[in-house]
């Protein structure tokens, strides 16, 4: 099939399983070809290689590379371009661009010049006042006027100093230099691209994924996206960047993993509208999944304070393991590294000793194992699936989370932002296939995302 493909779905109905066997599929029909499968961490990738493994046994030979999109970014960079800079973290460029308000004297706070750069400057690589004045702005809520612009550019244009001054980059950069090299190298693109996890990605992946890809042959790049799991970056529309899914755009409608009780709860979690750019993607998000699996009711409790929070939640886990639940099957998260530092102490401290049960942090760079409870922020919960999940400080300080919309002035943005926090609560809670417990303290702290109807408090 001419073009590229779609599918759409929300938890639980697939989307990754189809990933692999769409992969599986393109090695066979095209022995010896090199075919891409990428996605948005490493823990990700190693999922989605057992996957494969799984149909079809090892991949040598295969012609598979089963691999992180940035990741595989930074090996062409390095490699290809032969470039040697070092990537610029989040902690490092909050730094320079603080310096950079600093030096120009201006007049914007980094409360107010930081989403700036985040989801306009750096991922669309504006690199001068003129593009700066002319771009649309997608993903921002707020608008800015000619003159406020103009003010606020000289920042970014130190900002960009700074940056090379270093020999600093960052991963959009890098994107944007590989697809170019792509581009003025076709032959060392890939046969076919399978992508999961796509509605993650913002404009500089999704130039380099389109240009990972030959645009002229059949087949060449399959995506699979849940707007509804959008949790780290703002729709942007797919068509910009040459990924056209018009007439080729599939729902994948039953959920196999989840029961019918924690879709119900996580359901009422999202918000009312669901922000989407891509074609039929309204229509994909109005088709509910038809849950196959029953269970217990989610168990949402509220305590007084955060001793008797952790008791209770201790409790949770041993009745989780006196049925029968394995301690990898277990996974407890949380909104912030804050709020896991009681979770991480009472993991340590009690269960250690009492059961001799350890526990593992998860991190986008560390998978689960079997034999140890998981615990992590919400964000490492992406992609994962576990038998039991728990989800602890479920307050209103923490979903939302309080220092991402404080300094938010504009009523539209911050309303954008609560909803990205929403779908990252609706994402965590649906990693659950059997048990799902939350839990809050004090009681009069609870968070409004959760259900006021249904549940146990």
């Amino acid at each position: 099939m001419m073009g590229a493909i779609r599918v759409g779905g929300g938890a639980g109905t697939g989307k990754t399983v189809v990933a692999a066997y769409r992969t599986a599929w393109l090695a066979a029909r095209y022995p010896g070809e090199r075919i891409l499968l990428t996605t948005f961490t490493r823990v990700l990738a190693d999922n989605l290689e057992q996957r494969v493994e799984q149909i079809i046994g090892s991949l040598d030979g295969t012609g598979i590379e089963v691999v992180n999109l940035h990741a595989l970014a930074w090996q062409l960079f390095t490699r290809k371009l032969n470039r040697r800079e070092t990537i610029a973290d989040e902690e490092t460029q909050g730094a320079l661009l603080e310096q950079a308000i600093r030096e120009v004297h201006s007049l914007y706070n980094l409360a107010f010049v930081r989403p700036e750069w985040e989801t306009i400057i750096d991922p669309w690589q504006v690199r001068d006042l003129e593009t700066y004045l002319q771009i649309e702005r997608i993903g921002r809520k707020m608008p800015l006027q000619p003159k406020q612009r103009e003010e606020l550019w000289p920042v970014f244009e130190r900002m960009w100093s700074l940056l090379e001054e270093q020999s600093l980059t960052t991963y959009s950069t890098i994107c944007y230099a590989v697809a170019e090299y792509l581009n003025q190298h076709p032959e060392t693109r890939y046969r076919c691209v399978v992508v999961d996890e796509a509605q993650d990605f913002g404009p500089a992946e999704l130039k380099l994924i389109r240009a990972l890809a030959p645009v002229e042959l059949e087949n060449s790049l399959f995506l699979c996206a849940d707007a509804r799991q959008r949790i780290y970056r703002p729709a942007v529309p797919w068509i910009r960047f040459g990924i056209d899914t018009r007439g080729r755009s599939y729902t994948l409608r039953v959920n196999y993993r989840t029961t019918r009780q924690i879709q119900d709860f996580a359901e009422r979690v999202l918000p009312e509208a669901i922000e989407g750019l891509q074609e039929d993607e309204a229509r994909i998000l109005s088709d509910r999944p038809i849950a196959l699996m029953h269970g217990v009711a989610p168990e949402v409790r509220g305590y007084e304070n955060i001793n008797a929070e952790m008791r209770g939640l201790k409790e949770w886990i041993y009745r989780c393991l006196n049925e029968n639940i394995q301690p990898g099957e277990i996974a407890i998260f949380a909104r912030t590294e804050k709020a896991l530092k009681e979770v991480e102490e009472m993991l340590r401290e009690e269960v250690f000793r009492e059961r001799g049960i350890r526990a593992r942090k998860l991190q986008r760079e560390t998978p689960p194992v079997p034999h140890e409870i998981n615990y992590g922020t919400a964000h490492n919960a992406k992609g994962l699936e576990f038998r039991a999940v728990a989800i602890v400080r479920v307050t209103r300080d923490y979903f939302p989370n309080y220092p991402a919309i404080k300094d938010i002035v504009d009523s539209a943005e911050r309303k954008a932002k609560e909803n990205q926090e929403r779908q990252l609560l609706y994402t965590v809670c649906t990693r659950a296939r059997e048990r799902l417990y939350i839990s809050w303290s004090p009681t009069t702290e609870r968070s409004s995302f959760l259900p006021t109807s249904g549940t146990i408090s």
